[in-house]
């Protein structure tokens, strides 16, 4: 009792010295001078380092004990340094002991320091002042060492958390549902389902980089930053002993190496990154080879909800019979009319553009090349009894289909009306402004039934032309005859607005006009044809879905029907009409009678008819939209919130699926997104955003991946959305100069993981120090999806096939040639000299696609020359014969003398040999017409044919060395050594 009253005397009397915590560095410096003063600095200085290294080697050592790793031990190595796992923690730990090493011999140097300067300030401070000096230092001390010991608990807590993550408690979720339906008398397996309950998206790894493809990619790039490196871009119009000079400047030698430095090191990456992917990658891409080989069944997507659906093939087959056997829809046509409806449309736009009815860009854009003919195929209905088929046309690369694009962009307007939807947010946004009490209405939808197929297609184009041009005119009331039509034609038509035409009449320009664009609607629609089971159909009545025309015709004929049905639908009740293509939301008086609305709806049109949907709940579905009306006796509104139909199945991306992270990123965004947008209260938004990460969860995604997208995507849509922003927008901030816009260059990227991304940085940074106004955009490409095992469309004709390279052998010698065209195989071939090419013809007999008819085609009169720059002036006209022979004979070798110029068509001639142009082989494809010219180079130098007058099509600049790294895949002859 005594000492502890004898302490406390102590510390008062120590308190009662002139030196505390606010004075102490004044009261040394001015009773003990500087000397005293800085050692007493490091002397503090000095403990305040002895507590942090004592406390970092507990916290050392508790990280050692429990097998924790600091962030400061680990570091990120390459992918493909990932193998060596093992090696790399055995490293962290030897860092770990080596920190704990010198953090030991730090300790044990500090203490012989301090104890340096407490004997330094001892002999110059008396004891009562010392003490009362290293009261002060101890409190210092105190402080800090209460916020380090915070900051190791902290630390320590969240490497026990990512060492032994605790579990999440995540709701259940019977997503993804029914993603395999199999409607075949085929038995699936259990690993058969698992592997197709991935979805057809689903993507595996690539076991081998695509060099050629990463070649002609890269060629093409160094063209787009630095120009050709010739004289001639077309080396096939180049004489048999010309020589072409090849002009690299000093830049364009730099760049190339530096471009070829980086592809190398790709390709180098490529090959040892490991393919992250589920184990059973590989079981389940053999199991899928398996399927595909079954000819027997039909595995496809649904027409709606990304379920997987496997039919039988003849039940398929017959119910596309059935659907297309409508005659006054579908008529079935003998032979492929695909080069003849191409080179009538070609003469048709040259006229349009020299009248001036379409511009040159508008020309260029919808001129055809190349052309193939539409196919058909179905998309099961698994959500409607008897699983019946959505007919789809894949009209891609058609000869119509650059028209159809372009009366798009000049007829869009005639389908823009105030009943129309054309963006779901803002029909939200107006259905929540309205002010309709619904205590005295109800919601119903009205949707048409086979709106695409059933839009009376002639009517509709009247209906355009109409409006266009109003009604037809009196014009042409007047005959002239040949005298005064060759007159008017040379001293020029002085009425205004008025032109001859062919049939001697006196037509307006209105007139000729309303003719060319009434041209085009029907070349666009009713002159589409297709291939489906090998036969060939034409669709003469409605509008296909998969046409661009397709949304347009059916808007622009829905808007004629609502203009002219609204006034008498508003009398029977009807308060508010809004429909999206052929899908309606109505609201109604409440003692509306339904039944006569839609019988004025289905008296408009005979094949136009309507079904009902009334509301039930007070809730009605559209879109992809829940419509729950709310009221008060006073007051009444909706709440809206995400609607999913039955046919939902929950698959989406699998996260394992080997696509680029921004795919991923994109399928949860786009789900939130919507969510934001469509959810009406916050209470809607939370249970959204709960099943969008149970959805997610199901399909693989990482907890923290999906969590973190929801919090990114609420703040930018917020930030965005209110006054207060905390940065000025771009646009605010500076004013955009046209002159400064940067050109955008697009380079494909084989995608193989992060050397992907790695390889789409470097060609950034080289086009940057070529030209800092390029804004190079790299596409990452991933492997193709489970989709392309399973091909639902019929094969494109052989003859057919367009921005193909090919090779043509000789039948009685080694000799071949490699060549490429951007047209059909079969014009290409008749400039060869090669008279016996197949027709395409309706009667595909045989069980291979590129069956070989009895007709062949042969030109009747070609020009005197067929170098590239003349061809697309000729126009070859075809005639049949019956072919006897594989020989070519006198009366053809006598004609193709005279006017075919091909080394293919020299060699025959030369040493009487014939060409089995029927086996021809494809070595290439490509639509980009550069990357085409070097895919030929690519060939010519591996595989060297002896009928070609060139090494290459173009100069190959950055993998000169070609044939040393891509090898023709060929086998050696017995007896070659």
């Amino acid at each position: 009792m005594k000492f502890k009253s004898a302490v406390k005397l102590i510390i008062n009397l120590l308190k009662l010295l002139p030196v505390n915590f606010m004075n102490y560095s004044d009261f040394l410096r001015q009773n003990y001078g500087p000397f005293v003063y800085n050692t007493f600095y490091c002397f503090r200085k000095t403990k305040l380092r002895i507590t942090k290294i004592r406390l970092d080697l507990t916290f050392l050592k508790t990280c050692k004990r429990e097998n924790l790793l600091p962030d400061f031990v680990r570091f990120r190595p390459p992918v493909f340094h990932q193998r060596y796992q093992s090696s790399l923690t055995q490293c962290y730990r030897d860092i770990l002991n080596s920190e704990i090493k010198f953090k030991k011999r730090e300790l044990s140097q500090l203490y012989r320091y301090s104890h340096h300067l407490k004997c330094d300030l001892t002999t110059h401070i008396d004891h009562l002042t010392f003490v009362r000096l290293t009261s002060i230092i101890e409190s210092f001390v105190l402080r800090s060492q209460t916020t380090w010991s915070l900051s190791h608990e902290n630390k320590l807590i969240k490497f026990r958390h990512q060492q032994h993550p605790p579990p999440v408690h995540i709701p259940s979720c019977d997503y993804p549902k029914q993603a395999v339906r199999n409607f075949s008398k085929r038995q699936l397996t259990n690993d058969e389902i698992l592997a197709l309950s991935n979805g057809l998206d689903f993507v595996f790894p690539s076991s081998k980089l695509k060099d050629e493809t990463l070649v002609s990619d890269m060629e093409a790039f160094f063209v787009s930053l630095l120009g050709y490196t010739t004289d001639r871009r077309d080396y096939e119009t180049k004489e048999g002993n010309e020589r072409v000079q090849y002009k690299l400047t000093p830049e364009q030698l730099k760049f190339s190496t530096k471009i070829r430095r980086a592809t190398d090191d790709f390709r180098h990456k490529s090959r040892i990154t490991p393919k992250k992917t589920n184990t059973n990658g590989s079981k389940h891409s053999e199991i899928l080879k398996t399927l595909a080989k079954d000819k027997s069944i039909i595995i496809t997507k649904s027409d709606k909800g990304r379920s997987v659906v496997v039919l039988d093939r003849e039940d398929y087959l017959n119910k596309m019979e059935i659907l297309i056997s409508d005659h006054t829809t579908f008529k079935p046509i003998d032979n492929d009319p695909t080069i003849t409806e191409e080179n009538r449309l070609i003469r048709k736009l040259r006229q349009l553009k020299e009248r001036g009815f379409i511009s040159e860009s508008e020309y260029d854009f919808c001129y055809p090349c190349g052309s193939q003919p539409a196919r058909l195929y179905g998309l099961p209905k698994v959500h409607k009894d008897g699983v019946p088929l959505r007919p789809i046309l894949s009209a891609s690369g058609t000869f119509n289909f650059g028209i159809a694009q372009l009366l798009v962009r000049k007829l869009s307007h005639l389908a823009k009306h105030s009943t129309v939807i054309e963006d779901t947010f803002k029909f939200l946004d107006e259905l929540h402004s309205l002010k309709i009490n619904m205590n005295d209405h109800k919601l119903v939808s009205f949707d048409v039934t086979s709106l695409f197929t059933m839009v009376p297609l002639q009517q509709t184009i009247d209906i355009i032309l109409d409006e266009l041009y109003g009604g037809k005119c009196n014009c042409s009331n007047v005959v002239h005859n040949k005298e005064d039509v060759t007159k008017m034609k040379n001293e020029g038509h002085k009425k205004k607005n008025l032109k001859p035409n062919k049939n001697n009449y006196n037509t307006c320009v209105a007139c000729l006009d309303r003719a060319d664009m009434k041209w085009l609607l029907e070349t666009a629609t009713s002159r589409t044809h297709f291939h489906f089971n090998h036969k060939i159909y034409r669709q003469i009545n409605g509008v296909s879905m998969g046409s661009p025309l397709g949304p347009l015709l059916a808007n622009i004929y829905m808007v004629h029907l609502e203009k002219n049905l609204m006034e008498e639908l508003q009398h029977h009740g009807v308060v508010y009409w809004k429909r999206y293509v052929d899908d309606t939301i109505t609201i109604v008086k409440v003692d509306s009678d339904i039944n006569k609305i839609t019988s004025i709806l289905n008296s408009f049109h005979p094949s136009i008819q309507f079904t009902i949907e009334p509301e039930t709940d007070q809730s009605l579905p559209f879109l992809d939209i829940l419509i729950h009306r709310r009221s008060t006796p006073n007051h009444s509104w909706f709440t809206t919130s995400i609607y999913r139909k039955p046919t939902f199945t929950g698959l989406i991306l699998k996260w394992n699926s080997f696509v680029p992270l921004y795919y991923k990123r994109g399928a949860i965004t786009s789900m939130v997104y919507r969510a934001i947008r469509i959810s009406s209260d916050y209470t809607l938004l939370h249970k959204e955003l709960i099943f969008i990460r149970q959805i997610a969860i199901s399909n693989g995604y990482p907890l923290p991946f999906v969590l973190h997208i929801i919090r990114t995507t609420l703040d930018r849509y917020f930030e965005s959305n209110s006054n207060y922003k905390l940065k000025p927008s771009k646009v605010q901030q500076t004013s955009i100069d046209p002159k400064k816009t940067k050109q955008t260059i697009l380079v494909d990227v084989p995608f193989v993981g992060r050397p992907s991304v790695a390889f789409g940085k470097k060609l950034i940074n080289i086009a940057k120090q070529i030209e800092p106004s390029f804004h190079i955009q790299p596409i990452l490409r991933p492997p193709p999806s489970i989709q392309s095992c399973f091909p639902r469309k019929d094969p494109i004709p052989k003859a057919l096939l367009s921005n193909v390279v090919y090779n043509i052998e000789c039948n009685d010698c080694p000799a071949s040639y490699i060549g490429k065209t951007s047209r059909q195989v079969s014009r290409r071939f008749v400039e060869h000299g090669l008279p016996t090419l197949n027709e395409v013809s309706s009667s595909h007999t045989s069980e291979s696609p590129d069956s070989i008819t009895d007709k062949t085609l042969v030109p009747s009169t070609v020009g005197s020359t067929l170098r590239r720059s003349k061809r697309k002036k000729l126009v070859l006209n075809y005639t049949t014969f019956e072919r006897s022979s594989e020989k070519i004979t006198d009366h053809q070798s006598n004609i193709s003398t005279k006017s075919i110029k091909s080394t293919i068509h020299d060699h025959m001639i030369e040493t009487g040999h014939t060409i089995n142009h029927d086996n021809w082989k494809l070595l290439s494809k490509d639509r980009r017409y550069y990357q085409l010219l070097v895919r030929e180079s690519i060939h010519i130098a591996t595989r060297q044919p002896s009928l070609n007058r060139t090494i290459c099509s173009v100069p190959l600049v950055i993998y000169p060395d070609i044939s040393s790294i891509i090898l023709p895949r060929c086998k050696m002859k017995p007896g070659v050594t």
